[in-house]
């Protein structure tokens, strides 16, 4: 009898009898057994992390539009048999006893083991080496409200000072924008009284009423001409528009306008007349610019422009009034 040992540990008996080959398995070394065991639990492993990312295709399935999508009961009959796969091979006699000898080794010498259940091992965080970079500074998102605020606000418009101050707003936007004051007849008394009306104009863009008044219950004690105005109600139109300030448009983004500028004033109800004025005057774009939230003109729901302002603060300069899409605004809030 010839006995040759290979490096695999197997055992070839070559006798006379029929000139058989007979192979049988000796014991190992430690050393190669240790790895074959090793071996066999990482596949093992590797097979389970497989396993656990099936049922995701089922909670979060893929849509029917997709035409390379499979469908739903092949998804589940692939989740069944890679389970019944797994299974089997837990059940092996090679898998069972590699277990069984880590179970014995850690038993035997535990010294330096530490199980982490799964919290802890979320919570668990790598500590910053001295040599990691600084991380950048978080994002800080820009202030953003419906008026500017101002720290030092200016005095309370009146119709002492409104005069001065249209005269002033006409020269500062000619040919862009015109203020006046509205008058329902030609007969009608030059002397400015409340409920006072002021006519705005944005040449071929649009037209708006402003109703101005007294707060009710204050400045009793002052002469007429000084007593604070209150901006009671706005009402857009188009610039060709022949109507007048207590109807409505025929047109439905002057409506939403409308609207719109309702909402801030019922939000800001003691908002200065000039803070006013400066939202109005950014309307002169209203059918040519972009949200800055969607980066469109039309929105997408009612093709309606940007007819929503937000005053954003900007860091050492002066601020500015962003047109929003009114879907754009509810969707932020």
């Amino acid at each position: 009898m010839t006995t040759t040992t290979t490096e695999t540990a197997m055992v070839v008996d070559t006798t006379a009898q029929g000139g058989a080959v007979v192979e049988s398995a000796v014991a190992t070394t430690p050393l190669a057994r240790l790895q074959a065991q090793i071996d066999t639990l990482n596949d093992f492993a590797t097979r389970v992390r497989e396993l656990r990312g099936l049922p995701s295709l089922l909670l979060h399935p893929t849509s029917d539009a997709d035409p390379v999508a499979a469908p739903l009961g092949d998804v589940l009959r692939r989740v069944l048999k890679e389970t019944s796969v797994v299974r089997g091979s837990l059940m092996e006699d090679k898998v069972q006893g590699a277990l069984r000898a880590a179970a014995e080794s850690a038993a035997a010498d535990a010294a330096g083991i530490r199980v982490l259940s799964r919290r802890e091992t979320r919570k668990r965080k790598r500590s910053p080496s001295p040599e990691s970079p600084r991380p950048f500074p978080a994002f800080q998102p820009k202030a953003a409200s419906l008026f500017p605020v101002e720290a030092t606000p200016p005095p309370p418009m009146t119709l002492s000072r409104l005069p001065g101050y249209v005269r002033e707003f006409n020269t500062k936007h000619a040919r862009k924008a015109a203020l006046h004051v509205w008058q329902s007849t030609a007969r009608e008394s030059r002397e400015l009284r409340v409920p006072l009306v002021m006519r705005f104009l944005i040449p071929d863009v649009m037209r708006a009423f402003i109703t101005l008044g007294h707060p009710v219950g204050e400045g009793g004690d002052l002469p007429v001409g000084e007593r604070p105005l209150l901006v009671e109600n706005v009402t857009a139109f188009g610039s060709r528009e022949k109507k007048p300030p207590h109807s409505q448009s025929d047109y439905l983004v002057f409506q939403k306008l409308s609207q719109q500028i309702l909402r801030m004033l019922q939000s800001t109800p003691r908002v200065p007349f000039e803070t006013l004025m400066d939202l109005l005057s950014t309307y002169r774009t209203l059918f040519s610019e972009q949200c800055t939230s969607c980066q469109r003109v039309l929105s997408a729901e009612g093709y309606i422009p940007p007819v929503g302002r937000v005053w954003l603060e900007q860091e050492g300069k002066t601020g500015v009034w962003e047109p929003q899409h009114v879907t754009c605004l509810t969707a932020q809030n």
